[in-house]
């Protein structure tokens, strides 16, 4: 999509995290999200823990499993196993480090060792599900909607209806690592839009985690290999969250759509990474001199166009 088509188009009517996200942290970055362009090719973390989700929402569709010490237990581990495999098959990805085919099985396996059985049982239908909810704000006359996926809906009692997300790291799970999703608005909004769709509070959201890092023989690790947690949010910060969303739509139309203003961010670390966090793909588009609204970013390594538009909302049942 060209500089004049996106501005064509009426301000966007649907957001999500990664949306809001990348409006806040670099609106330049954003500007050319909304213009369609992404990876050429998936990077090897992303493939894998996507690879990874396409197991675990394998395993928990199966409603009925057998005990760990069952031969029928490792019959459906070994088919989520090939679910995951497939699915990284399909993304072309290359083995990069941690990042390899051959880990999905070995950290699977590990995973049941440690949760050979779950206190939890998956909502029918309850697995990839997109979702959108209006957000009582209007911009040009149109109503705004908060949207996302959720990756699994999970029956917990006594708590009830929960959403569980996984998550993986290419870092080790220390207490910082898992403290954050105690801060992170993803989180919360799925914990705000459970609560409207059951029209009561939603008692939180499991983050499920697990890291590819693995020891060498001389390593002093004594973090774990998984992890989980369970955010909780009073009422009153789920209208904060609420708010707070509102008021960054009014800001990123009044400072970025409204003048057509796109600057950069003004921490480098979003350009070049850092500890648990990539590079920038367009970090090379804006070292260029000529105007970034002139510059055609696919005659730069590893950028293309994205195949169809940015609407996870729409998934649905693992799609």
């Amino acid at each position: 999509m060209t500089d004049d088509e996106l501005h064509s188009l009426p301000f966007p009517d649907t957001w999500d995290n990664t949306m809001r996200t990348l409006a806040l942290t670099c609106p330049r970055k954003f500007y050319l999200f909304l213009r369609g362009f992404d990876y050429a090719s998936r990077p090897s973390y992303f493939a894998w823990g996507s690879a990874w989700h396409e197991i675990l929402r394998t395993w928990y569709t199966f409603t009925s499993r057998p005990p760990a010490n069952d031969p029928d237990f490792w019959i459906l581990a070994g088919k989520a196993v090939k679910a995951g495999e497939a699915y990284w098959d399909d993304a072309g990805a290359p083995d990069d480090g941690d990042n390899n085919r051959a880990a999905l099985g070995r950290i699977f396996e590990a995973y049941l060792e440690q949760y050979p059985e779950e206190p939890f049982t998956l909502i029918p239908r309850g697995d990839e599900s997109g979702w959108t909810w209006p957000l009582g704000l209007q911009l040009e006359g149109r109503e705004m909607y908060l949207g996302g996926s959720i990756d699994l809906y999970i029956d917990w009692p006594p708590y009830g209806t929960l959403p569980l997300e996984n998550k993986t790291s290419g870092t080790y799970l220390g207490e910082n690592y898992v403290l954050q999703w105690e801060f992170a608005p993803q989180i919360t909004g799925y914990i705000w839009y459970v609560s409207q769709l059951l029209d009561q509070p939603c008692w939180g959201c499991l983050v499920n985690m697990v890291t590819k890092k693995i020891p060498g023989k001389r390593s002093n690790w004594s973090t774990p290999r998984f992890a989980r947690t369970l955010p909780q949010k009073r009422p009153e910060a789920l209208i904060e969250f609420e708010e707070d969303f509102r008021a960054d739509l009014r800001r990123i139309y009044a400072l970025n759509w409204a003048p057509w203003r796109w600057p950069r961010t003004v921490d480098q670390s979003n350009c070049t990474g850092g500890v648990g966090k990539a590079p920038c793909l367009f970090k090379s588009f804006c070292l260029t001199n000529v105007p970034y609204k002139e510059t055609d970013p696919l005659t730069f390594q590893g950028i293309a166009l994205r195949d169809g538009p940015w609407e996870p909302w729409k998934r649905a049942g693992g799609e």
